[in-house]
Protein backbone atom coordinates (compact mmCIF):
# COMPACT_ATOMS: atom_id res chain seq x y z
CA UNK A 1 0.00 0.00 0.00
CA UNK A 2 1.48 3.63 -0.91
CA UNK A 3 0.28 5.99 0.87
CA UNK A 4 0.22 9.90 -0.73
CA UNK A 5 0.01 13.20 0.90
CA UNK A 6 -2.22 16.20 -0.04
CA UNK A 7 -1.40 19.28 2.02
CA UNK A 8 -3.99 21.87 1.32
CA UNK A 9 -3.20 25.44 1.90
CA UNK A 10 -5.71 27.92 2.98
CA UNK A 11 -5.60 31.33 3.23
CA UNK A 12 -3.18 31.79 6.27
CA UNK A 13 -0.20 29.89 6.61
CA UNK A 14 -1.46 28.57 9.89
CA UNK A 15 -4.18 27.01 8.43
CA UNK A 16 -3.56 23.64 7.15
CA UNK A 17 -5.27 20.22 6.46
CA UNK A 18 -3.85 17.24 5.74
CA UNK A 19 -5.67 14.93 3.54
CA UNK A 20 -4.17 11.22 3.05
CA UNK A 21 -5.55 8.75 0.56
CA UNK A 22 -4.55 5.28 0.58
CA UNK A 23 -3.67 3.23 -2.66
CA UNK A 24 -2.97 -0.54 -3.41
CA UNK A 25 0.15 -0.99 -4.86
CA UNK A 26 2.01 -4.00 -5.73
CA UNK A 27 3.80 -4.95 -2.64
CA UNK A 28 2.97 -4.50 1.05
CA UNK A 29 4.48 -1.97 3.32
CA UNK A 30 7.23 -3.24 6.09
CA UNK A 31 6.14 -3.19 9.36
CA UNK A 32 8.15 -0.77 11.62
CA UNK A 33 8.26 -0.06 15.37
CA UNK A 34 9.49 2.93 17.02
CA UNK A 35 10.12 3.24 20.75
CA UNK A 36 11.53 6.26 22.24
CA UNK A 37 12.96 7.09 25.87
CA UNK A 38 11.37 10.62 25.58
CA UNK A 39 7.82 10.90 23.84
CA UNK A 40 7.29 14.50 22.42
CA UNK A 41 7.12 16.34 18.96
CA UNK A 42 10.74 15.03 17.68
CA UNK A 43 9.43 11.27 17.97
CA UNK A 44 5.99 12.13 16.77
CA UNK A 45 7.55 13.59 13.49
CA UNK A 46 9.93 10.49 12.69
CA UNK A 47 6.83 8.11 13.23
CA UNK A 48 4.88 10.90 10.51
CA UNK A 49 8.04 10.08 8.59
CA UNK A 50 8.06 6.40 8.44
CA UNK A 51 4.30 6.38 8.28
CA UNK A 52 3.71 8.36 4.72
CA UNK A 53 7.39 7.26 2.49
CA UNK A 54 5.39 4.86 0.75
CA UNK A 55 7.46 1.99 1.91
CA UNK A 56 7.02 0.97 6.11
CA UNK A 57 3.95 1.47 8.02
CA UNK A 58 3.94 1.36 12.34
CA UNK A 59 2.94 -1.69 13.36
CA UNK A 60 3.41 -2.53 17.37
CA UNK A 61 6.16 -5.81 18.20
CA UNK A 62 7.18 -5.45 14.40
CA UNK A 63 10.21 -7.29 13.57
CA UNK A 64 12.12 -3.77 12.10
CA UNK A 65 12.82 -1.55 15.33
CA UNK A 66 14.01 1.66 15.56
CA UNK A 67 15.27 2.86 19.03
CA UNK A 68 15.00 6.43 20.13
CA UNK A 69 16.94 8.13 22.71
CA UNK A 70 16.98 11.90 23.24
CA UNK A 71 18.72 14.25 25.68
CA UNK A 72 19.18 17.89 25.46
CA UNK A 73 21.80 18.04 23.14
CA UNK A 74 21.76 15.24 20.87
CA UNK A 75 19.41 12.51 19.58
CA UNK A 76 20.93 8.62 19.17
CA UNK A 77 19.22 6.07 17.41
CA UNK A 78 19.43 1.82 16.71
CA UNK A 79 17.81 0.16 13.84
CA UNK A 80 17.07 -3.54 14.34
CA UNK A 81 17.53 -4.34 10.69
CA UNK A 82 14.78 -7.28 9.67
CA UNK A 83 16.92 -8.51 6.42
CA UNK A 84 20.57 -8.48 7.69
CA UNK A 85 19.23 -9.37 11.29
CA UNK A 86 21.35 -7.37 13.32
CA UNK A 87 21.68 -3.65 15.02
CA UNK A 88 22.79 -0.94 13.54
CA UNK A 89 23.59 2.51 14.96
CA UNK A 90 22.75 5.37 13.48
CA UNK A 91 24.69 8.50 13.57
CA UNK A 92 23.92 10.57 16.26
CA UNK A 93 22.30 13.88 15.99
CA UNK A 94 22.59 17.21 17.70
CA UNK A 95 19.79 19.09 19.08
CA UNK A 96 19.30 22.75 19.01
CA UNK A 97 16.21 22.68 20.90
CA UNK A 98 14.48 25.07 18.13
CA UNK A 99 11.94 22.99 16.55
CA UNK A 100 12.16 24.21 13.24
CA UNK A 101 15.82 23.27 12.27
CA UNK A 102 15.88 19.55 14.89
CA UNK A 103 12.66 18.72 12.70
CA UNK A 104 15.00 18.65 9.87
CA UNK A 105 17.33 16.87 11.43
CA UNK A 106 14.58 14.18 12.03
CA UNK A 107 13.96 13.94 8.51
CA UNK A 108 17.37 13.28 7.57
CA UNK A 109 17.29 10.52 10.30
CA UNK A 110 14.62 8.81 8.81
CA UNK A 111 15.77 8.88 4.76
CA UNK A 112 18.87 7.58 6.81
CA UNK A 113 16.34 4.61 7.93
CA UNK A 114 14.85 4.57 4.77
CA UNK A 115 18.43 4.05 2.88
CA UNK A 116 19.62 1.37 5.46
CA UNK A 117 16.32 -0.76 4.87
CA UNK A 118 15.83 -0.38 1.01
CA UNK A 119 19.59 0.85 -0.20
CA UNK A 120 17.30 3.83 -1.87
CA UNK A 121 16.94 6.80 -0.92
CA UNK A 122 13.97 8.51 0.93
CA UNK A 123 11.72 11.77 0.64
CA UNK A 124 11.65 12.46 4.10
CA UNK A 125 14.51 15.29 3.46
CA UNK A 126 13.05 16.34 0.52
CA UNK A 127 11.11 19.88 -0.10
CA UNK A 128 8.47 21.45 -2.01
CA UNK A 129 7.69 24.42 -3.85
CA UNK A 130 3.85 25.82 -4.41
CA UNK A 131 2.42 28.89 -5.34
CA UNK A 132 -0.52 30.55 -3.99
CA UNK A 133 -3.02 33.22 -4.60
CA UNK A 134 -3.22 36.05 -1.55
CA UNK A 135 -5.13 39.17 -1.35
CA UNK A 136 -2.56 40.87 -2.97
CA UNK A 137 -1.00 38.76 -5.78
CA UNK A 138 0.53 35.58 -5.34
CA UNK A 139 3.58 33.96 -3.34
CA UNK A 140 5.94 31.28 -4.15
CA UNK A 141 6.50 29.32 -1.03
CA UNK A 142 9.06 26.37 -0.21
CA UNK A 143 8.50 23.97 2.44
CA UNK A 144 9.63 20.83 4.35
CA UNK A 145 7.93 17.63 2.75
CA UNK A 146 5.16 17.87 5.72
CA UNK A 147 4.46 21.30 4.95
CA UNK A 148 6.12 22.85 8.09
CA UNK A 149 9.22 25.36 7.92
CA UNK A 150 7.44 27.73 5.51
CA UNK A 151 9.39 30.34 3.27
CA UNK A 152 8.19 32.82 0.99
CA UNK A 153 10.69 33.27 -1.78
CA UNK A 154 8.63 35.40 -4.04
CA UNK A 155 5.20 37.52 -4.01
CA UNK A 156 4.14 40.10 -6.01
CA UNK A 157 0.67 41.26 -7.52
CA UNK A 158 0.94 39.38 -10.44
CA UNK A 159 0.35 35.60 -10.60
CA UNK A 160 3.38 33.15 -9.98
CA UNK A 161 2.44 28.88 -10.86
CA UNK A 162 3.97 26.21 -11.83
CA UNK A 163 7.46 26.09 -9.54
CA UNK A 164 10.02 23.73 -9.85
CA UNK A 165 13.91 22.73 -9.08
CA UNK A 166 16.99 23.55 -10.78
CA UNK A 167 20.65 23.18 -9.58
CA UNK A 168 22.33 26.54 -9.72
CA UNK A 169 19.34 29.31 -9.49
CA UNK A 170 17.90 26.79 -7.09
CA UNK A 171 14.30 27.10 -8.95
CA UNK A 172 12.14 28.27 -11.48
CA UNK A 173 8.59 29.67 -12.27
CA UNK A 174 6.36 31.00 -14.03
CA UNK A 175 5.36 34.57 -13.45
CA UNK A 176 2.41 36.73 -15.29
CA UNK A 177 4.33 40.18 -14.03
CA UNK A 178 5.08 41.18 -17.72
CA UNK A 179 1.61 40.28 -18.74
CA UNK A 180 2.21 37.09 -20.66
CA UNK A 181 3.44 34.07 -19.01
CA UNK A 182 7.23 34.03 -19.28
CA UNK A 183 9.97 31.30 -17.41
CA UNK A 184 12.18 32.64 -14.03
CA UNK A 185 14.98 31.70 -12.67
CA UNK A 186 15.28 32.34 -8.99
CA UNK A 187 18.57 31.64 -6.35
CA UNK A 188 16.53 30.43 -3.01
CA UNK A 189 19.43 31.65 -0.96
CA UNK A 190 19.40 35.78 -2.30
CA UNK A 191 16.26 35.75 -3.56
CA UNK A 192 17.40 37.30 -6.90
CA UNK A 193 14.98 36.41 -9.91
CA UNK A 194 15.62 36.43 -14.31
CA UNK A 195 14.35 35.30 -16.96
CA UNK A 196 15.13 31.97 -18.35
CA UNK A 197 15.26 32.79 -21.96
CA UNK A 198 14.15 35.95 -23.74
CA UNK A 199 11.94 33.90 -26.05
CA UNK A 200 8.86 35.79 -27.43
CA UNK A 201 5.18 34.36 -26.50
CA UNK A 202 3.68 32.59 -23.78
CA UNK A 203 5.52 29.90 -21.78
CA UNK A 204 3.53 27.38 -19.56
CA UNK A 205 3.40 24.08 -17.92
CA UNK A 206 7.72 24.12 -17.43
CA UNK A 207 8.68 20.30 -16.45
CA UNK A 208 13.03 19.79 -15.55
CA UNK A 209 14.54 16.60 -16.00
CA UNK A 210 15.35 14.47 -13.46
CA UNK A 211 19.15 14.88 -14.51
CA UNK A 212 18.44 18.82 -13.76
CA UNK A 213 20.44 19.57 -16.56
CA UNK A 214 17.08 20.49 -19.21
CA UNK A 215 13.62 21.85 -19.12
CA UNK A 216 10.75 21.41 -21.24
CA UNK A 217 7.82 23.93 -21.68
CA UNK A 218 4.92 24.55 -23.74
CA UNK A 219 5.26 28.20 -26.27
CA UNK A 220 3.81 29.90 -29.15
CA UNK A 221 6.19 31.95 -30.61
CA UNK A 222 5.73 30.22 -33.60
CA UNK A 223 1.82 30.65 -33.83
CA UNK A 224 1.29 27.26 -32.24
CA UNK A 225 1.48 25.77 -29.04
CA UNK A 226 4.74 23.77 -29.14
CA UNK A 227 6.79 21.77 -27.31
CA UNK A 228 10.32 23.40 -26.55
CA UNK A 229 13.25 22.96 -24.43
CA UNK A 230 15.90 24.50 -22.52
CA UNK A 231 19.32 22.54 -21.83
CA UNK A 232 21.62 23.84 -19.32
CA UNK A 233 25.95 24.22 -20.13
CA UNK A 234 27.99 22.89 -17.40
CA UNK A 235 28.08 26.08 -15.67
CA UNK A 236 24.60 26.43 -15.22
CA UNK A 237 23.55 28.75 -18.20
CA UNK A 238 21.05 27.94 -20.42
CA UNK A 239 21.30 27.16 -23.86
CA UNK A 240 19.36 29.13 -27.02
CA UNK A 241 15.68 27.04 -26.68
CA UNK A 242 15.01 24.92 -29.45
CA UNK A 243 11.53 23.44 -30.64
CA UNK A 244 11.04 19.89 -30.71
CA UNK A 245 7.44 19.52 -31.32
CA UNK A 246 4.92 20.54 -33.48
CA UNK A 247 1.49 19.21 -34.84
CA UNK A 248 -0.50 21.75 -37.13
CA UNK A 249 -3.58 23.69 -35.13
CA UNK A 250 -2.91 21.23 -32.43
CA UNK A 251 -1.82 22.59 -28.49
CA UNK A 252 0.41 20.32 -26.62
CA UNK A 253 0.95 20.84 -22.98
CA UNK A 254 2.26 19.68 -19.48
CA UNK A 255 5.48 18.06 -20.62
CA UNK A 256 6.94 15.31 -18.50
CA UNK A 257 10.76 13.76 -18.61
CA UNK A 258 11.55 10.05 -17.76
CA UNK A 259 13.91 9.79 -15.07
CA UNK A 260 16.71 8.77 -17.60
CA UNK A 261 15.88 12.04 -19.31
CA UNK A 262 15.64 10.44 -22.71
CA UNK A 263 11.63 10.79 -23.83
CA UNK A 264 8.87 13.14 -22.46
CA UNK A 265 5.21 12.59 -21.89
CA UNK A 266 3.34 15.02 -22.72
CA UNK A 267 -0.63 15.98 -23.72
CA UNK A 268 -1.86 16.60 -27.15
CA UNK A 269 -5.20 17.50 -28.66
CA UNK A 270 -3.60 16.69 -31.97
CA UNK A 271 -6.47 13.88 -32.55
CA UNK A 272 -9.05 15.99 -31.27
CA UNK A 273 -9.13 15.41 -27.59
CA UNK A 274 -6.90 15.87 -24.80
CA UNK A 275 -4.63 12.77 -25.06
CA UNK A 276 -1.00 11.49 -23.22
CA UNK A 277 1.52 10.79 -26.03
CA UNK A 278 5.31 10.22 -25.49
CA UNK A 279 8.33 10.92 -27.85
CA UNK A 280 12.02 10.35 -27.97
CA UNK A 281 13.63 13.80 -27.53
CA UNK A 282 14.83 14.42 -30.95
CA UNK A 283 18.73 15.38 -31.31
CA UNK A 284 19.79 18.98 -31.79
CA UNK A 285 19.26 19.87 -35.69
CA UNK A 286 16.47 17.57 -36.65
CA UNK A 287 13.42 19.25 -38.20
CA UNK A 288 10.55 18.77 -36.05
CA UNK A 289 8.13 17.74 -38.61
CA UNK A 290 9.86 13.97 -38.70
CA UNK A 291 9.54 13.49 -35.29
CA UNK A 292 6.63 11.54 -34.11
CA UNK A 293 4.88 10.87 -30.81
CA UNK A 294 3.39 7.72 -29.52
CA UNK A 295 -0.47 7.78 -28.45
CA UNK A 296 -0.66 6.33 -24.13
CA UNK A 297 -4.26 6.73 -23.73
CA UNK A 298 -6.34 5.46 -25.88
CA UNK A 299 -9.74 5.80 -24.24
CA UNK A 300 -10.95 9.78 -24.71
CA UNK A 301 -11.02 10.64 -20.86
CA UNK A 302 -9.77 14.31 -21.23
CA UNK A 303 -5.91 13.05 -19.79
CA UNK A 304 -3.76 15.59 -18.45
CA UNK A 305 -0.88 16.25 -15.91
CA UNK A 306 1.31 12.72 -16.83
CA UNK A 307 3.89 11.73 -14.57
CA UNK A 308 6.49 8.74 -14.77
CA UNK A 309 7.25 6.39 -11.57
CA UNK A 310 11.23 5.91 -10.64
CA UNK A 311 11.56 3.13 -12.53
CA UNK A 312 10.14 4.36 -16.26
CA UNK A 313 7.80 1.28 -16.13
CA UNK A 314 4.71 3.48 -15.43
CA UNK A 315 2.74 7.09 -16.28
CA UNK A 316 0.46 8.39 -13.70
CA UNK A 317 -2.37 10.80 -15.19
CA UNK A 318 -5.63 12.26 -14.63
CA UNK A 319 -8.12 11.21 -16.71
CA UNK A 320 -11.92 11.03 -16.43
CA UNK A 321 -13.91 8.10 -15.67
CA UNK A 322 -16.73 6.04 -16.23
CA UNK A 323 -19.11 8.38 -14.14
CA UNK A 324 -17.33 11.75 -15.48
CA UNK A 325 -15.36 12.40 -12.42
CA UNK A 326 -11.83 13.02 -12.74
CA UNK A 327 -9.58 10.24 -11.03
CA UNK A 328 -5.73 9.32 -11.18
CA UNK A 329 -4.76 6.60 -13.80
CA UNK A 330 -1.88 4.51 -14.45
CA UNK A 331 -0.45 3.09 -17.39
CA UNK A 332 2.03 0.11 -17.32
CA UNK A 333 4.68 0.34 -20.44
CA UNK A 334 5.14 -3.29 -20.06
CA UNK A 335 1.83 -4.45 -19.74
CA UNK A 336 0.37 -2.34 -22.03
CA UNK A 337 -2.76 -1.31 -20.23
CA UNK A 338 -4.05 1.23 -18.03
CA UNK A 339 -5.66 1.42 -15.25
CA UNK A 340 -7.91 3.49 -12.58
CA UNK A 341 -6.07 3.78 -9.19
CA UNK A 342 -8.19 6.12 -7.10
Amino acid sequence: MIIFRFLILFSTLSATTNIFVDLTSDYPLLPITITSNQEGPLTEILRDDLSHNGMTKLEAGADCKVDLHIDKSQLSAKLYHPFKQKELTLEKIPLTGELSKDRRAIHKLADTIHNALFDAPGVANSKILYTRKTDQGSELIQADWDGHNIEVLQKGPHLLVTPGCIPTSNCFYVSYELGQPKIYTLNTKTKKSQRLTLISGNQLTPAVSHQRDRIAFINDSKRNPDLFLVEFEENGKPKEPRRIYHFPKATQSSPSFSPDGSKLAFVSNKDGIAKIYSMRIPPEGMDVRRVRAELITTYPREASAPAWSPDGSKLAYCARGDDGIRQIWVYDFEKKHERQLT
